[in-house]
């Protein structure tokens, strides 16, 4: 298929407002103060046309791809400014800089982290499948080091386009201004062009030095569907499909029969048909080891292998209907299995793993726990003192690393008022302090609080869980959790349900506990709140272990009502507070 006008997806005035294309050389007339700009990572071929305009997403689209130039994406996540400078630094130092010029790599502040673009040295050829090929290649080539964030349907911010997060453009960087303060690179940003800078024009010939690293990837066929003895094996679980078609490998055989006959056993294939199966598929296995193998995976007490296992990941496919949810294989679960988890459940001490309000309040006088694996939603109207509540929460809570996703409040703003809670000072006295003492009475300053990590951009949903594992987080609050990306929906009512839905699965995977805070709806009564009152739909009332409501006249008085409006276990509590705007610090009345 022809390239002739290069097209890209478009997103504009926000990165939901997508589903339809433009030639590449457009993009620059959407450009405007204060606006967001987005396109697809990769272009795609004339076939794109027609296919947007039947369908207006990328979903199944089977076109070909192909990169104009190599972008790197280097997030800020959990770092601070400095960290992550010297990280793109670093970076392009010991990965870019050896294999060719400095002005050849251009650098730009998205907003928040940095992207860093190079020309195609790879020499990637236009195909079906190139973003499988990208996403493994950068992988082999660079792990961890960058963000892998080359799925097919990726949007990119687009060059001095507006972040509305940060309130900042992206805009192109001096390698030398790497060495600048964090705050002043967002201060320059604040500006939508720099017209002291101009790029260096990339050669027209670029010599292909990496083309050895490049990971073939084999074009993603459907299998053929295997009967046996009139039974249809299952062929829904991609990366089983794909196992079965490679067929056997030497040194993998056994593993690999472990994890098709573990997806025929849980799509309900009768052992015996599975057997067979197996014998089909081992050729070089006899039969007694065969029939071992499958025996014993049949007579497993758990489910057994899921999306996360690191030899079904390999195979991993985006034509999977468990690919984005990765999913397969969380779902049913015997009841042996329930008991030995809930044997070990009880016998667990939570102390040191979880918080109980009644340490912090007199008039909670049975346990109310906030343990592992259960999501809690703070409720309220605004500036009643939600976020403040929380962050007292936190504060207290000391024995437990927290993340703390302020995706309203500026992570400035809200370090601050940490230290107001955590100190007992005011604003003015928390400026004062920062600036009158050194670094060693700011050390000790900031102990207290030292157990809590910062995350300020939006992340989208499905970034949500690798964010949790890479803090090493025990205590994940997100202040507001609409204020989470969901990809592919503009239905306010079904992001909800799935913003819920998969916080309290993250919340059950990884054993961490979730705090939610959330704005209620319209409708709801300001003074008297109820589990109905969230904004949204009734996921939140669904998928929450707890819902906690916090009342209170915001314009007459800082009396505040902090009630258990729903508990799935506990015995609901009622407690009266002075919320002290001064200090932002939440005390019961004696």
């Amino acid at each position: 298929m022809a390239f002739s006008k290069r097209y890209v997806e478009l997103a504009t005035p926000s990165v939901s407002s997508r589903g339809r294309i433009v030639p590449i050389d457009e993009l620059p007339k959407y450009l405007s103060r204060k606006t967001e700009v987005y396109r697809s990572m990769f272009i795609l071929d004339d076939s794109a046309e027609e296919h947007f305009s039947q369908r207006k997403t990328i979903k199944s689209f089977k076109g070909e791809y192909m990169l104009d130039r190599i972008l790197f994406d280097i997030d800020k996540h959990i770092l601070t400014g400095r960290e992550l400078l010297d990280k793109v630094k670093e970076f392009i130092d010991n990965e870019l800089r050896e294999s060719f010029e400095l002005n050849s790599i251009r650098i730009w502040f998205s907003g928040r982290g940095f992207h860093v673009e190079i020309p195609d040295y790879f020499g990637l050829e236009p195909s079906n499948n190139l973003p499988q090929i990208v996403k493994k290649t950068i992988k082999k080539k660079f792990g961890n080091k960058v963000d892998n964030i080359y799925d097919s349907g990726r949007l990119i911010r687009i060059g001095y386009s507006y972040n509305n997060k940060s309130n900042c453009y992206k805009i192109p960087i001096r390698y030398s201004e790497l060495s600048l303060p964090y705050s002043k690179i967002m201060e320059m940003a604040q500006a939508q062009f720099r017209d002291d800078f101009q790029f260096a024009k990339w050669s027209d010939e670029t010599t292909h030095i990496w083309k050895d690293d490049i990971v073939s990837v084999s074009e993603t066929k459907r299998p053929v569907s295997v009967q046996i003895e009139g039974v249809k094996l299952g062929t829904h679980v991609t990366c089983v499909q794909k196992m079965w078609n490679k067929g056997e490998v030497k040194g993998s055989r056994h593993s690999t029969l472990l994890r098709i006959v573990n997806a025929w056993k849980r799509s309900g294939i009768p052992v015996e048909i599975a057997t067979i199966g197996a014998k089909t598929y081992a050729k070089s296995l006899n039969d007694e080891e065969v029939g071992r193998i499958v025996d014993s995976v049949y007579k497993w007490e758990h489910d057994g292998y899921s999306c996360h296992d690191i030899v079904m990941a390999e195979y991993c496919d985006s034509m999977c209907r468990y690919y984005r949810a990765k999913n397969f294989g969380n779902s049913i679960t015997t009841i042996g299995s329930v008991s030995e988890r809930y044997q070990k459940f009880i016998s667990e001490d939570f102390s040191s793993k979880g918080l109980n309000l009644k340490d912090y309040y007199s008039d909670i006088t049975s346990d109310y726990q906030f343990i592992p694996e259960e999501m809690i939603i703070v409720i309220g109207d605004t500036k009643l003192g939600k976020t403040a509540w929380v962050q007292n929460l936190c504060v207290e809570a000391n024995h437990l690393n927290t993340l703390y996703m302020t995706l309203e409040v500026g992570e400035l703003q809200i370090y601050r008022r940490f230290c107001q809670i955590a100190h007992d000072m005011s604003k003015f006295e928390v400026i004062q302090y920062h600036t009158e003492c050194d670094s060693t009475m700011l050390n000790e300053f900031r102990k207290p609080i030292n157990h809590i990590k910062f995350l300020q951009v939006s992340p989208e949903l499905s970034d949500v869980k690798a964010l949790i594992n890479e803090s090493g987080a025990q205590l994940i609050v997100i202040d507001t959790i609409d204020g989470i990306q969901v990809m592919y929906n503009n239905d306010p009512i079904n992001k909800m349900d799935k913003i819920a839905s998969q916080l309290k699965q993250i919340a059950q995977q990884l054993g961490v506990i979730i705090i939610g805070i959330s704005h209620i709806s319209r409708s709801a009564s300001r003074e008297y709140l109820d589990i109905h009152s969230a904004k949204g739909n009734s996921a939140i009332e669904q998928k929450a272990d707890k819902i906690i409501g916090i009342t209170g006249d915001r314009e007459n008085t800082s009396h505040r009502i902090i009630r258990a409006l729903g508990s799935r276990d506990e015995n609901n509590f009622h407690i009266s507070c002075n919320f002290d705007y001064n200090t932002f610090k939440f005390r019961e009345f004696k």
